[in-house]
């Protein structure tokens, strides 16, 4: 599976972040309120629910290529799944 494109996915809500910061003055107010509750869905679906499928996902090729892994792939998948579960800790 396309663990990378997953990932990506997730920074989606990171562009209304952004937005949110930009307007600062009173003008754009419902931009912002616009901006903010996108933004609450958005990291909602794609960061918190999403992410333990993710983490799933990652163990499941650790599983499936481990037997075939070099020593490299190894430690790679296993700093992958560690960053991964840091990551939802967060």
């Amino acid at each position: 599976m396309a663990i990378c494109n997953y990932s990506l996915v997730a920074e989606i809500s990171t562009v209304f972040l952004n937005l949110m910061a930009m307007f600062k003055k009173d003008d754009y107010e419902t931009l912002k309120a616009i901006s903010q509750v996108i933004f609450f869905v958005l990291f909602t679906l794609l960061r918190i629910l999403m992410w333990p499928f993710l983490i799933y996902v990652v163990m499941c090729n650790m599983v499936y290529c481990w037997p075939e892994a070099d020593l490299a792939a190894k430690s790679v998948m296993l700093v992958t799944f560690v960053q991964y579960f840091a990551l939802y800790l967060l």
